[in-house]
C-alpha cells in the first residue's frame, strides 16, 4: 500500500511512485526524501534503488530489473518486507537473518 508503478514502455527499469511514504516513519526515522527512503531500503532491506530525485523526480525510486526473474522478485519481497508493518518480524537474505528494529 503507498506504492505504485507505472509498466515501463521497453526499458529495463521502473519509477516506483512513493510519494504517499513521504512524511512518514519508518524504523524511527521520517521520511523526507527518495535519497532517505533509498537508504532506508538498503540498510533495512538489503536492497539497493536509486532516488528519483536524481533524475528529478523526488517521491520516486527508480528500480533496474535487468536481471534474472529471481533476483528482480527477491528485491520486491525484501522492499515489500521493509515497508509492510504487518509482515513477519524477520527475514531470510541469503544465509542471513535479518530482523526489523
Amino acid at each position: 500500500p503507498g506504492v505504485s508503478c507505472l509498466e515501463p514502455d521497453g526499458a529495463f527499469y521502473i519509477f516506483m511512485n512513493t510519494k504517499e511514504q513521504l512524511g512518514r516513519t519508518l524504523y524511527g526515522v521520517t521520511i523526507g526524501s527518495s535519497s532517505q527512503f533509498a537508504q532506508l531500503l538498503l540498510e533495512k532491506g538489503l536492497v539497493a534503488v536509486v532516488p528519483g530525485k536524481a533524475f528529478g523526480l523526488d517521491g520516486h525510486l527508480r528500480i533496474s530489473f535487468c536481471a534474472d526473474r529471481a533476483s528482480v522478485v527477491e528485491g520486491v519481497r525484501r522492499i515489500r518486507w521493509a515497508l509492510d508493518k504487518t509482515a513477519p518480524n524477520e527475514i531470510e537474505i541469503g544465509d542471513k537473518l535479518v530482523t526489523r528494529d
